[in-house]
């Protein structure tokens, strides 16, 4: 548990370790490159699911492409900022801080926590494309289960 002293203590240990080694002035690839793929997903998903659905009006994607390429931006530059501020910080306060290792390992866990749910969220779209859409299937399948079912 991180307490106000920790805190505390913490910006002491930075302040210390910024005047003596200086800022870190990270390449703006390193920067850059987890906003791009943010960015990048975030517009070219809906783009994806537009272009594969079957009823689509030309306005909806238009507009769907914008309302996620302008939300996929915000996230870059939010994810840039953020980005930039981390790797301002030394590596050796980095590596030692509790306050930045605990940010580290919440970070981690929502962004497992956001994989898991979209990777079961995409599943259970994917059985009710392949499965409740045609009929056909669904009819075929209930009739076996419930002949088989009585037995």
């Amino acid at each position: 548990m991180i307490t106000h002293y920790d805190i505390k203590m913490e910006m002491q240990k930075l302040k210390e370790v910024l005047s003596v080694e200086g800022v870190n002035i990270p390449s703006l690839l390193q920067v850059i490159k987890p906003g791009t793929y943010v960015f990048l997903w975030v517009l070219l998903w809906p783009t994806f699911l537009r272009l594969v659905s079957v009823k689509s009006d030309v306005r909806d994607v238009g507009f769907d492409i914008c309302a996620s390429g302008m939300m996929g931006f915000l996230l870059f530059v939010a994810i840039t900022n953020g980005m930039m501020l981390y790797l301002a910080i030394p590596d050796s306060f980095r590596k030692d801080s509790k306050i930045i290792n605990f940010m580290y390992s919440k970070s981690k866990t929502y962004i497992l926590l956001f994989l898991i749910v979209f990777f079961y969220g995409f599943v259970y779209a994917f059985y009710l494309i392949c499965f409740c859409t045609n009929d056909y299937i669904h009819i075929i399948f209930l009739g076996v289960y419930h002949r088989y079912k009585s037995l």
